[in-house]
């Protein structure tokens, strides 16, 4: 028989369509990517010769503890994993330096847990100074009453832009980019956040690519935004691998979700580098440009604070100042101040009237038109 085209897997030789009891999914550990989907509806597993698609949830069996011991539940509990245990978990890309460069497998093949928010992937690559990642053993793929199978992309909470709700005054977008991972950009970000919500301002806060994770969104949280949204709201398990059209339609939508609540300001972070893939798409294309009011760059140290700033401006980006790890040093101040005219933000900076001052001038158009002395 040929296969449904409104659900491939249905007819399709070699599918299996498992029951699945409601007290099995009860039992397994689901994680933070999959807090959007109502697991209730959860009623068979697809098994056998079926590919996997990004943003399905798939039910696995913990083979192998490695580089992540602890699963991230959806109210951003950490619980610890042990062999044999079940969890819930989507399928998707993963891009992380520090950690693991994975891709969705193209069967039920054994695979591995690449993100402690629950993404299930094919380890291709990892930096040499973490463990391998936790090997899994995928039961099935959800599906539903119908039998077709649960993903990401069916619970898209973001609005179209142009949606009738959204605020008559444009709020102002804060854009929040670094030089690598752990540059400190979400600290940076929060910080940022902080000083917003102590001038009075309302603040909603958007991650806008990386790999499904709470962190990040319960620190944006818990410095005063709201509401807080990332890629997984427009249906998205990660943005490693989306095409332009892709990212572009995540900015538009989450934006116009933010803008619903009239927010004074929106503060939005891009995940890794400027030299990452899917940030550089970003960062050349016209619609971040067209959104974002002004940018905060962090920076690890020196040498990438100054070759921060020189892509963005070469990009085009407003660039409002600069801060991040190297801000801990008052010498790698020093030295970046000596090359470039950007304002530098400490942590404390950011909470003063030095940063409103700063953000007035960007909603005026003010920015710093040569970045580089003479």
């Amino acid at each position: 028989m040929n296969a449904d085209p409104i659900n491939p897997d249905i007819n399709t030789a070699g599918v299996q369509f498992l029951d699945l009891p409601n007290e099995q999914i009860e039992s397994a550990k689901a994680a933070f990517s999959t807090r959007n989907v109502d697991l209730s509806r959860a009623k068979y597993l697809i098994a056998g010769e079926v590919q996997p698609q990004p943003g399905d949830l798939v039910l696995a069996t913990i083979k192998r503890i490695g580089q992540h011991a602890r699963i991230e539940l959806a109210n951003g509990r950490r619980a610890h994993l042990f062999p044999s245990d079940q969890v819930i978990l989507c399928y998707g890309n993963r891009y992380a330096p520090d950690q693991f460069e994975g891709h969705v497998p193209d069967n039920l093949c054994d695979c591995h847990m690449v993100a402690a928010g629950g993404v299930a992937s094919l380890m291709i690559r990892k930096s040499q100074r973490v463990k391998n990642a936790t090997a899994i053993a995928p039961i099935g793929i959800l599906a539903d009453a119908s039998k077709k199978r649960l993903n990401l992309n069916q619970n898209i909470i973001t609005k179209k832009a142009g949606n009738k709700e959204q605020a008559a005054v444009k709020p102002l977008v804060l854009g929040v980019v670094g030089s690598a991972m752990n540059a400190g950009k979400t600290s940076m970000a929060a910080a940022a956040i902080f000083g917003l919500k102590k001038a009075g301002l309302k603040v909603a806060a958007l991650k806008l690519t990386g790999t499904a994770s709470g962190g990040d969104l319960w620190k944006m949280l818990d410095a005063g935004a709201w509401p807080v949204y990332d890629f997984t709201d427009a249906g998205f398990i990660s943005t490693y691998l989306c095409n332009e059209n892709e990212l572009e339609s995540i900015i538009q939508g989450l934006v116009a979700t933010a803008e619903a609540s009239q927010p004074d300001v929106i503060v939005v972070e891009l995940a890794d580098g400027v030299f990452q893939n899917e940030a550089s798409i970003l960062m050349k294309g016209t619609v971040l440009r067209g959104v974002v009011d002004g940018f905060l760059f962090a920076a690890g140290d020196s040498s990438g604070a100054v070759t921060g700033i020189r892509r963005l401006h070469q990009c085009g980006l407003s660039l409002i100042g600069i801060g991040g790890q190297f801000t801990i040093s008052p010498m790698l101040i020093d030295e970046i101040q000596s090359q470039s005219t950007v304002p530098v933000y400490c942590t404390s900076d950011l909470h003063s009237a030095i940063f409103m001052r700063d953000l007035k001038r960007c909603q005026e158009g003010n920015f710093v038109n040569a970045p580089f002395p003479d």
